[in-house]
């Protein structure tokens, strides 16, 4: 079931802005909630989530994000997230709700996230410790 009809930007705008792009998805994606319960609540199940665990996250400039793992990319939006792609290794996935971040590598086969130092999971840390240093909080304009 689609939500609402998906978004896709490709070369319209300079990626060094992503930022500004996020930001007008976003306030899209919310307005489009307003009318829309399924997307509201998957909205809201982000928001909870960020709530819950985002204590321990790092703070992140998206634009210096997608030009690292992802320049000259596209944007496609999806269940409540903007993905940048670029056809490449990796997507950066932010989630709209939650304004947070995290680094997929498409080519592992499953959802494989890494740190924004290129590090996949070691065996040693668990579950719940990887989240934690996988995820990213998006700065605010002001703050970049």
């Amino acid at each position: 079931m689609k939500i609402f009809a998906p978004l896709v930007i490709q070369g319209e705008y300079d990626m060094a802005d992503s930022k500004t792009q996020y930001t007008t998805n976003v306030n899209r994606m919310k307005k489009v909630a307003e009318s829309n319960e399924v997307l509201a609540g998957k909205l809201a199940k982000g928001k909870e989530r960020t709530s819950k665990y985002s204590s321990g996250w790092d703070s992140v400039n998206l634009n210096e994000v997608v030009q690292r793992f992802t320049p000259d990319s596209t944007i496609r939006e999806s269940n409540g997230k903007i993905i940048y792609s670029n056809g490449g290794r990796y997507e950066v996935v932010a989630d709209v709700a939650g304004g947070y971040l995290r680094v997929q590598d498409v080519n592992a086969g499953k959802l494989t996230y890494i740190t924004l130092s290129g590090e996949y999971k070691p065996k040693s840390i668990s579950k719940s410790k990887w989240k934690q240093m996988t995820h990213y909080r998006i700065k605010k304009l002001e703050e970049m």
